[in-house]
C-alpha cells in the first residue's frame, strides 16, 4: 500500500468531516440599566438583525456601582426586551444574575 496515498485520503476525509460540522453561532448585545430610549432601540434592532440572520443572541445587562441595589430594574428591562423581540425568537435561557451581569439567551424560531 502506498503510504503517501493513504495519508492524502485520510486528510481528504477529515476535511469533508469538518465541512459538514456546524459551529455554534452566537452574538452578544450588552445593555445597562439606565439606557436611553434611542440607545435601547438601536441595540434592540441589532439583536433583531442577528436573529434574522440565524444567530443565537445573548442579551446582557451590566450593573455598575449602586445599580446592584436595584436588580428589579434589570428584570424590567429583560421583560421589555422579551416583549419587543417576541415574534422573532424563543427563549433558551431565562434571565439569570451572574455577579454584576444579568444574561438571557434567545434563539431564532426553528425553520419547519
Amino acid at each position: 500500500m502506498n503510504y503517501g496515498k493513504f495519508i492524502y485520503e485520510k486528510n481528504k476525509r477529515e476535511k469533508l468531516a469538518k465541512k459538514k460540522q456546524q459551529t455554534n453561532k452566537a452574538k452578544e448585545v450588552k445593555f445597562h440599566v439606565n439606557i436611553e430610549k434611542h440607545d435601547y432601540e438601536y441595540k434592540c434592532n441589532h439583536a433583531k438583525e442577528f436573529l434574522e440572520k440565524g444567530y443565537k443572541v445573548k442579551l446582557t445587562i451590566q450593573y455598575r456601582g449602586r445599580e446592584m441595589a436595584h436588580k428589579e430594574l434589570g428584570y424590567e428591562l429583560m421583560t421589555k426586551l422579551k416583549k419587543d423581540l417576541d415574534g422573532l425568537c424563543q427563549i433558551e435561557a431565562h434571565p439569570k444574575l451572574q455577579g454584576r451581569n444579568m444574561a438571557m439567551i434567545i434563539a431564532p424560531h426553528s425553520k419547519k
